[in-house]
């Protein structure tokens, strides 16, 4: 075989696959702008979720599925509802705010295979993956939220920490191995930075608010007062108990709730 036609054959294999790689990426943004226009159609979250399962139905079955992770407590009568939604291999996270079967705030997120960061994902995460908000009572739940945890999230805290995919776990592996969280709240307690830990506290995340309980509950263990509004909101998060993702050993995604 010739240079000339060695660089010629080459060159096709590699536009070849470049072609695959974007009719992939083609068919993926599709199903999420379809995702997207469903929640934006509705207030009902009974009718969204008959919508997607009909979307679902169209796409192969072996390989298209829908799953409620969680649907929890995040005050005042608030739920956050996690769906993971898989439709032809391509896989989707939609995290719902929803109070009374009403959606308040919905966002659409395509999903990082196994934790992996995919820079195309993640960009595009960034640029398309735009909330659907019911402005009036998601700043009604941001306004009493903000008073009781004294912050002050905005709306584009409530994606972000809507979105936020985080596991609590102190322990990894074998059990054995602290966890880099694990760690880094060490160092928040060692330091006492009541700042970041309050931060955590106040997070809409339950995940990282567990994560806040921990580090004030090891600050009491060395017999460091606690503010009392610290000690208000602590007592009230163990009293809501909600879900919570997990890790098991190396094996993540396990909900449980927060407080046996």
């Amino acid at each position: 075989m010739s240079l000339n036609n060695y660089i010629i054959i080459r060159l096709f294999i590699l536009l070849f696959f470049i072609a695959c790689i974007k009719t992939s990426y083609g068919q993926q943004e599709t199903y999420f702008y379809k995702i997207q226009a469903l929640i934006a159609q509705g207030h009902s979250d009974t009718v969204f979720y008959k919508k997607l399962d009909s979307l679902k139905q169209t796409r192969r079955p072996n390989d298209s599925r829908i799953e409620i992770l969680f649907n929890r407590d995040v005050d005042f009568g608030y739920k956050h509802k996690r769906i993971q939604v898989r439709l032809n291999s391509y896989g989707y996270q939609i995290n719902l705010l929803v109070k009374n079967d009403t959606i308040c705030f919905g966002s659409v997120i395509i999903s990082v295979a196994l934790g992996i960061e995919d820079v195309h994902d993640t960009s595009f995460n960034k640029r398309h993956s735009i909330p659907i908000i019911d402005s009036v009572r998601a700043l009604m739940y941001l306004k009493s939220r903000n008073l009781f945890y004294n912050s002050s999230k905005t709306l584009k805290d409530l994606k972000n920490e809507l979105d936020l995919d985080e596991f609590y776990a102190l322990r990894g592996g074998d059990g054995y191995n602290d966890t880099q969280d694990k760690l880094h709240l060490d160092t928040l307690v060692k330091q006492r930075n009541f700042r970041e830990l309050e931060s955590m506290l106040n997070s809409i995340s339950c995940e990282e608010q567990m994560y806040g309980v921990t580090g004030f509950d090891w600050l009491k263990n060395k017999k460091v007062k606690i503010p009392a509004n610290d000690n208000k909101i602590i007592q009230y998060i163990r009293k809501r108990n909600s879900d919570i993702e997990t890790c098991q050993g190396d094996v993540c995604g396990f909900i449980s709730k927060a407080y046996k």
